[in-house]
């Protein structure tokens, strides 16, 4: 993760600092936003991202809602980085709608400093 930029989009406040705790140590650069809104914001202002972990309940826009706006045509087009969602509700409909939308991972929270980095790093590398 050395160097990759990660946008991640997660209005609790106790897992942002859990995660970016976990890149600082990884030598990744780790921009948050508290909401869908803020996060699609920070992804069309900001230089490019690498990666783009995603909470899926945010207040007021979905996560859901958020891959929207940035992929309208759901091609996960090139100007697009992999997105991980990263939610406490992994059930079949949530894994499925993931995966028709383009995710390149699910992550349930919570999840140890080292199985993140484990997860985050494939989803850098494919």
């Amino acid at each position: 993760m050395q160097g990759k930029r990660i946008l991640l989009i997660e209005d609790n406040l106790d897992v942002q600092m859990f995660v970016r705790t976990v890149a600082r140590m990884e030598g990744a650069v780790l921009v948050a936003a508290s909401s869908g809104e803020s996060g699609v914001e920070r992804f069309r202002d900001g230089p490019a991202f690498d990666l783009i972990l995603l909470d899926i309940n945010l207040p007021g826009m979905s996560g859901w809602d958020v891959i929207d706006l940035l992929d309208p045509a759901g091609t996960q087009g090139s100007r697009l980085p992999p997105i991980v969602i990263f939610t406490a509700s992994a059930d079949s409909d949530t894994l499925d709608k993931a995966e028709r939308m383009g995710a390149r991972d699910v992550i349930v929270k919570p999840i140890s400093a080292r199985d993140l980095v484990t997860r985050l790093n494939a989803a850098l590398s494919t």
